[in-house]
């Protein structure tokens, strides 16, 4: 939608959630040991690593394998698998937000604004360290503010039960798609400008 460069994104499509797996539980583990009164949280890093693995990095390395095994087979079952996986995600995410909406409609405005700036100052690090190619720099702008909400989710259900994690993890993965939309809608609109000039 951003007619970003589609190679770069494909590339980092597969690499980051591979990365995520591992250094995600490993971060959050490292941050609680850093909070004081984060004592009273329980986080499994290993039980949390475990799911990962499982979750995102096994399914990926089974793609890659049979892609590259059996490429007639890859290529059949890639449309069921794509349709499959986004359902899931979509129903999983209206189910999350449903039950959870009120406890979103309640974060409060310094948490929203907070997301609001996490991700608009990551988008224009992104843009920043994103090369001179326009392409390139949306694909990673894009990239650096959005976060991996379903890898969010997971942790925050697993290893923080009875909190108000989940409630934010899905309010701030609503406000990203409409933040991102926003920017790909000002993104084509220059696009035209500069078509016609």
């Amino acid at each position: 939608m951003a007619r970003g460069d589609l190679a770069l994104a494909a590339a980092l499509t597969g690499v980051l959630p591979l990365a995520a797996a591992f250094l995600t539980p490993l971060l959050v583990h490292a941050a609680l040991m850093v909070i004081s009164g984060a004592g009273a949280l329980q986080f499994n890093l290993l039980s949390s690593l475990t799911n990962l693995a499982t979750t995102i990095t096994l399914p990926l390395v089974t793609g890659v394998f049979v892609r590259y095994r059996a490429p007639d087979f890859a290529r059949a079952l890639l449309r069921p698998v794509e349709v499959t996986s986004e359902a899931l995600g979509a129903v999983s995410f209206v189910f999350v937000t449903a039950t959870q909406f009120r406890s979103i409609m309640n974060l409060g405005w310094r948490a929203w604004l907070a997301i609001i700036l996490v991700s608009e100052i990551s988008l224009l690090l992104g843009w920043k360290v994103g090369g001179s190619d326009r392409a390139a720099r949306r694909v990673v702008a894009l990239g650096t503010s959005n976060r991996n909400i379903a890898l969010a989710l997971l942790m925050a259900i697993q290893s923080f039960h009875g909190m108000e994690i989940a409630a934010a993890v899905v309010g701030y993965g609503l406000l990203l798609i409409g933040l991102g939309l926003l920017h790909v809608t000002w993104w084509r609109f220059e696009d035209a400008q500069r078509s016609r000039a």
